[in-house]
């Protein structure tokens, strides 16, 4: 399958990232992130951030042993770029607004010239520093193709070949999506990522479309966390999906997906809901005797994954729903062997007393049985 970038976005709403703080809670998700296959992490904008607090320099210095390369997100001001090359970010994503944009239009000709001459002088920045350059189309789904091939086409002429597709308020169906991006990509032949919204929870569906469509990058956040719209594109996510569905010849190590995002969440004071796909807590757990007897018998029967892959456990839930089996095997982790027979009895005063609570039965009041 061909390869693809997965970005992590997740702290674009940020102040800078202090880089020389070796105990930095942030570098070390960022450090886990690398480790699981993430390739580039965007690390704050100079839009959040004051002043910078040290600046850096050396490449090994910068990256601490951390394979992912650093971005920042900013506006197309070299005052911007400036602070962005301050803390060592490698990559530079120059971020516009295509509104009331439309070189052939006399009306917007002054906005159109000015957009394109800040687009000018920050590329040409940018470019005499040795930085990396990403050109982002904010809320690219509000345009028409001629209006971000022109845009495109211009800073092709300066020696930028990388674009971000962001999606904002403006959503489209997937399925539509795949068919624009493939356009995009032939018309324009230029590298494209993109930013998916979560508006109307498509944002994953949105970006394994763009992934089929041939973008080289997909931008994410952990647990699909943002400060402004309706979220993106999980990472998890994205990241299970081009594991399992797309069989991604890069080799995602996944395992701890769920202590990462429990670390976000602390990081973030945003928590995952526990039946959140990928790595919510309580995606393992299984009541119904039906499913419990499949899941004993042949896990696959009710589970897409094992839940090892992503660093959670099985859980066997005991409630009014549950079946004599479900007793056995959840009874023998207590160390406990029950014939048929005596399952059935516990069985009774479980499916009792859960009625009663109007909950399943904690480990406690089983054993209490």
């Amino acid at each position: 399958m061909k390869e693809v970038k997965l970005i992590d976005v997740t702290f674009r709403d940020f102040e800078l990232l202090d880089l020389s703080d070796h105990n930095s809670q942030l570098l070390k998700i960022i450090r886990m992130m690398a480790e699981m296959g993430v390739e580039e992490v965007e690390i704050g904008s100079p839009v959040f951030t004051e002043k910078i607090k040290k600046m850096v320099s050396g490449k090994d210095k910068i990256k601490e042993k951390i394979d992912s390369k650093f971005r920042s997100w900013n506006r197309p001001m070299i005052s911007d770029l400036r602070k962005s090359l301050q803390v060592g970010v490698e990559l530079v994503v120059i971020s516009i607004s295509l509104k009331n944009f439309n070189l052939r239009s006399k009306k917007d000709n002054n906005s159109a010239a000015k957009l394109l001459n800040d687009l000018k002088t920050s590329i040409n920045y940018a470019e005499t520093k040795g930085l990396g350059i990403i050109v982002e189309l904010q809320n690219a789904s509000a345009f028409n193709l001629s209006q971000l091939l022109e845009v495109t086409a211009f800073c092709k002429k300066m020696g930028v070949n990388r674009f971000s597709y962001q999606e904002a308020e403006t959503v489209i169906d997937p399925l539509k999506f795949k068919k624009r991006i493939k356009d995009i990509i032939r018309t324009a032949d230029i590298k494209l990522e993109v930013n998916c919204s979560n508006i109307f929870q498509t944002a994953a569906a949105a970006s394994l479309a763009a992934y089929n469509a041939g973008v080289s990058g997909i931008c994410a956040s952990f647990n699909g966390f943002s400060k402004e719209f309706c979220r993106r594109t999980a990472l998890e996510e994205i990241m299970m999906i081009l594991k399992k569905i797309e069989a991604s010849d890069r080799k995602y190590k996944t395992e701890k997906l769920f202590e990462l995002s429990q670390l976000m969440g602390e990081y973030l004071k945003d928590f995952p809901a526990d039946n959140k796909a990928i790595i919510g807590k309580g995606i393992f757990k299984h009541e119904s005797g039906i499913h419990v007897d499949g899941i004993l018998k042949n896990p696959i029967t009710y589970e897409a994954f094992s839940p090892a892959e992503v660093g959670l456990s099985r859980e066997i839930i005991i409630g009014k729903h549950s079946g004599k089996k479900a007793v056995i095997a959840k009874y023998k982790e207590f160390g406990i062997d029950l014939s048929l027979k005596e399952a059935e009895l516990k069985l009774k005063k479980i499916k009792r007393k859960s009625i009663e609570l109007k909950r399943a039965l904690t480990e406690a009041e089983l054993k209490n049985i």
